[in-house]
């Protein structure tokens, strides 16, 4: 999204906050901004209201992603979202919550390559009946896509479009890691640029995948991302999280500044084998774009190939997309535009292979086409190589 329409976008919604405000109507719950200090922090912190349905925080979301194989070892990554947004306000025949949800499915070996990644989306910000969430226990239902957790501790999944389904469950194999400080994930200045922020790093995964009417018993691994929040950011933002092999996870969070450098809010975690947590800060980070793809469609140019280093971890790692197109609209309006996908992963940590699956999710793009790149004109998509590009991140 441009910065002059996010302004337009921004002033709008204070307008109508401030017009409907004065309005004789029932209020819901004040929405507050993230703390880190204080009760609520606290009630973050405790494990089993985590991961609930807040009904004074503006936006969150639940975002799961799983890489699976069946019988044959075909590889499949899916991932499946859920984001509810509140309002203080409420207005006869206009309801107080926004539900989406998206189901995402990367299948690089399928034989068809419009079906190599597929996506589908649900919005409903007037049928309040068909979304619901729950402040007593984890349960996530958007149309008829779900999420709930059992007393066992696992989460049951299941969505289904088409000639596709998934009927999953997954059990955690480590605790919830609560990301930036004790949960609280500073993105930039102020107090509206943070949330509160955790995953379910690593979830052993079991159960049934349609896909084109053909019935998968299918295993694997799988991570849950939660966050609270109460702004949406403008700035760029890169986000991956990687499952290493060898039972160690990696997030990252990247911001960047005016100067397209990596901002000092840019943040990540390392999740070690016992479960131990090192959080990394923007100094420890080191990355270098080797590949950009250029969207045929929204002239977008999204960094699809990194490579990464932390020196306070000795590891070094290269990632690249599973399948090339992985661009995504999760909203109608405004429109929501990124790059969300499957990737594999390879490097060293130490001297010894450090391979993996991962997510990343590259957004607010520029999507205007750029005078300097007349190629983009072109109808196939459009590769930059270290060795060809003259524009850097």
């Amino acid at each position: 999204m441009s910065k002059k329409l996010f302004q337009k976008l921004t002033s709008w919604q204070r307008n109508f906050i401030r017009t409907v405000s004065a309005l004789p109507v029932k209020r819901t719950s004040l929405l507050t901004i993230p703390n880190p200090h204080g009760d609520e922090i606290e009630k973050f912190r405790d494990l089993p209201k985590a991961l609930l349905s807040w009904q004074n925080k503006q936006l969150q979301y639940w975002h799961f992603s799983a890489f699976l194989k069946n019988a044959s070892d075909r590889p499949f990554s899916l991932q499946l979202g859920f984001e509810e947004r509140h309002f203080n306000f409420n207005i006869p025949y206009f309801f107080p919550k926004l539900f989406s949800s998206y189901f995402i499915v990367t299948d690089p070996f399928n034989s068809e390559a419009s079906k190599t990644f597929q996506h589908w989306h649900q919005y409903i910000p007037f049928a309040f009946a068909k979304g619901f969430t729950s402040e007593e226990k984890f349960y996530l239902k958007i149309g008829s896509w779900c999420a709930y957790q059992q007393e066992s501790g696992a989460f049951l999944i299941s969505a289904s479009h088409a000639q596709y389904s998934i009927h999953l469950e997954l059990l955690p194999i480590k605790p919830l890691c609560y990301h930036g400080q004790n949960g609280y994930f500073q993105k930039d200045t102020t107090a509206l640029d943070a949330s509160y922020f955790c995953s379910q790093p690593r979830m052993r995964v079991s159960g049934k995948f349609l896909i084109e009417d053909k019935l998968h018993d299918v295993h694997g691994l799988a991570f849950l991302l939660h966050e609270k929040e109460s702004a949406f950011l403008s700035k760029k933002s890169d986000f991956f999280f990687i499952q290493f092999h060898n039972n160690q996870e990696l997030l990252l969070n990247l911001f960047y500044d005016e100067e397209q450098s990596l901002s000092y809010f840019s943040a990540g975690t390392w999740i070690d084998g016992d479960s131990s947590v090192t959080h990394l800060i923007s100094s420890d980070i080191k990355c270098e774009t080797l590949e950009y793809w250029v969207s045929p469609k929204t002239k977008g140019r999204y960094p699809i190939r990194r490579r990464f280093y932390f020196e306070s971890l000795g590891l070094e790692i290269e990632i690249k997309p599973q399948v090339l197109n992985q661009q995504i609209y999760l909203k109608p309006f405004p429109v929501g535009v990124c790059w969300q996908g499957a990737i594999t992963v390879e490097g060293k940590l130490k001297e010894l292979n450090q391979n993996g699956l991962g997510f990343m999710k590259l957004a607010n793009q520029n999507h205007e086409t750029s005078s300097i790149l007349p190629s983009l004109r072109s109808k196939s998509p459009v590769l930059f190589t270290s060795k060809s590009a003259s524009l850097h991140l």
